[in-house]
């Protein structure tokens, strides 16, 4: 049984979003430029996937404050229910599901594309890190400058996605432009 305010959760949550946050920026960068994989990558997104899996089994056995009545729960059973019943039992298992891994690769370009995109589900994982925010025991100014970090992080990020979306919209464009007549 793990304490779900305890210093090892926290660390492994920190942890995780890491794992995450190296999916959304890679996973993108992968879709728009067809970078070439290597063993390293490969081995590394299996771990992550691992990681994640990990992280699902650790989340049955993890108490928490039940939100009526503000005691803790810390029978197994009411937290694999609460767990599995609540919202964030589907986006942890979308995210550790190697979607990328269960369609065949092919020298179809749409089949390899389909697969990147397929791939993108995991960056749902980034879900957690607002949770994670009010678990931590910090000061108010800090968990203020978190969350202003946590912003401005988000902002860049989304401009990294916007530009592999440019890309990709553009590398497409050029094989299909016709010239006006």
């Amino acid at each position: 049984m793990f304490g779900h305010d305890t210093k090892f959760r926290l660390r492994w949550d920190l942890f995780i979003i890491l794992l995450a946050l190296w999916n959304c920026i890679y996973i993108p960068f992968d879709a728009a430029f067809a970078v070439k994989e290597s063993v390293a990558i490969h081995v590394i997104d299996r771990l992550i996937d691992v990681f994640f899996l990990l992280d699902i089994i650790l989340n049955f056995f993890t108490t928490y404050i039940n939100p009526l009545n503000k005691l803790l729960v810390s029978d197994l059973r009411r937290i694999a229910l609460n767990y599995i019943l609540g919202p964030r039992f589907i986006v942890d298992l979308l995210a550790t599901i190697p979607f990328d891994d269960m369609i065949p690769k092919g020298s179809n370009s749409n089949n390899s594309t389909y697969t990147k995109v397929l791939g993108l589900m995991k960056m749902i994982r980034l879900l957690r890190l607002g949770r994670i925010i009010t678990f931590m025991k910090l000061r108010s100014d800090f968990k203020i400058g978190f969350r202003i970090f946590q912003l401005l992080f988000f902002l860049l990020l989304l401009a990294h996605w916007i530009g592999c979306i440019w890309y990709i919209i553009i590398n497409d464009s050029k094989k299909n432009w016709e010239v006006p007549m």
